[in-house]
């Protein structure tokens, strides 16, 4: 990662030639030995870290980044090609600039009430204007088929804005609460999930609208001492289900109820629970695709996955895989693209040592790329000494979705 560094100077008094003719040159040699160091970042890699192969020139990557601790420095966008020529793009400011796949070779930003396109093919950007204003960026979601996104962003203090779009139209929400687990089904149905009381999760909401249907609110009040955790909304059946875990003080279980004319439905219910933090890890982030729940962890690096559950489930049956050697660093960000996980992480001292990226095929995990040293390039001019850290990174040539697992032409 770039350290960049831009120093002004003036003299302006006559009086001062005779010390600027001693100091200049000592300030120049000093500057540029500085400046050497700041903008190097080879410089603290260790000797395990400079095996770690360049990115190569073949890979296409499309992605995000900003400072790590100078809020008024520059966003970047970076964009290589697979005949390896690569581009960047100095944009304003925006809090976690992390984008979301609207297809193939466009993806959306929040800045302000506009959705912001990026074409990385005419290496365009249009904008579409919404009604609820953000300050930042939390994360995304698409649609099973990727036809429909939903795009997540800070809003009014406490608030969150959720804006549908299928990249040519769209219709912001806002709610006024932190919301979780946001959901859109193929034919641009939208769904997020809170808490109705933080401190004992026992009521669950569920918020939801269309382009042509406004906000709607379904509530669900677990019995007894329940508390919620892992709640999650899943379109693969047609109608909306609800999957969450349960605790009390004295047992655990899981839920799964469906979205009916008159409200959520219990379908299943089960006191048993296998996931074991020590075995597997804490769970980061959680999320479903195509009939699937996954649950990605943190310290022990690893992706658990398993069916949805159905009417007649009775025991859930967890896959794990552990991806730490995949990932041989402090992570910097994830970024879920359909099935390929995008893991960025750094090694040595601080992201200004460098950068990397592994991505694995969530459904297949023995199937990965990377590590791979993010070029230096693609993360500097912005003018200000500051860490540029990748907040999102996408893949987008055949040659390397192949050597995932997937099958380009379908990949949205």
């Amino acid at each position: 990662m770039i350290l960049w560094s831009e120093v002004f100077m003036s003299y302006t008094k006559i009086g001062y030639i005779v010390l600027a003719i001693f100091f200049v040159p000592l300030l120049v040699i000093l500057g540029f030995a500085f400046l050497t160091d700041a903008t190097d970042d080879y410089a603290t890699r260790n000797e395990s870290s400079a095996t770690i192969p360049l990115l190569p020139d073949s890979v296409a990557v499309f992605g995000s980044a900003s400072s790590a601790s100078d809020t008024s420095a520059s966003n970047i966008w970076f964009q290589t090609n697979s005949d390896g020529q690569f581009r960047t793009e100095l944009t304003d400011p925006v809090y976690n600039p992390v984008f979301t796949r609207l297809d193939r070779n466009r993806f959306g930003i929040m800045r302000g009430k506009e959705l912001l396109v990026r074409d990385i093919e005419t290496v365009t950007t249009t904008t579409l204007s919404g009604t609820v204003d953000t300050n930042g960026m939390m994360h995304g979601a698409t649609s099973d088929d990727g036809s429909e996104a939903l795009l997540v962003s800070y809003s009014g203090g406490v608030g969150t804005s959720y804006t549908l779009t299928d990249g040519t139209r769209l219709k912001s929400q806002y709610i006024p609460h932190t919301g979780f687990g946001p959901a859109v089904s193929n034919d641009g149905y939208a769904l997020d999930i809170s808490v109705a009381n933080d401190e004992d999760s026992r009521v669950i909401c569920t918020n939801s609208f269309s382009y042509l249907h406004d906000l709607s609110q379904d509530c669900i009040d677990l019995p007894g001492e329940r508390r919620a955790s892992f709640p999650m909304v899943s379109f693969h059946r047609g109608t909306p289900e609800l999957f969450l875990q349960w605790n009390t003080d004295s047992e655990q279980g899981w839920s799964l109820y469906r979205l009916e004319a008159s409200g959520w439905t219990l379908t299943n219910d089960q006191s048993t629970w296998d996931y074991d933090s020590s075995t597997y890890s804490v769970v980061t982030n959680y999320f479903t695709r195509d009939g699937k729940i996954y649950f990605i962890t943190s310290k022990k690096r690893g992706i658990v996955s398993f069916p949805f559950p159905t009417t007649d489930t009775t025991e859930i049956h967890m896959d794990y895989h552990d991806v730490s050697d995949l990932i041989p660093g402090d992570l910097v960000s994830v970024t879920f693209d359909g099935p390929i996980a995008n893991y960025v992480f750094y090694r040595d001292d601080n992201v200004g040592a460098g950068q990397y990226l592994t991505s694995v095929n969530i459904d297949d995990p023995t199937k990965h790329v990377g590590p791979w040293l993010i070029p230096r390039e693609l993360l500097k001019g912005t003018g200000y000494y500051s860490f540029q850290a990748i907040d999102s990174i996408f893949l987008n040539d055949d040659a390397t979705l192949i050597s995932l697992g997937i099958d380009p032409t379908t990949f949205k």
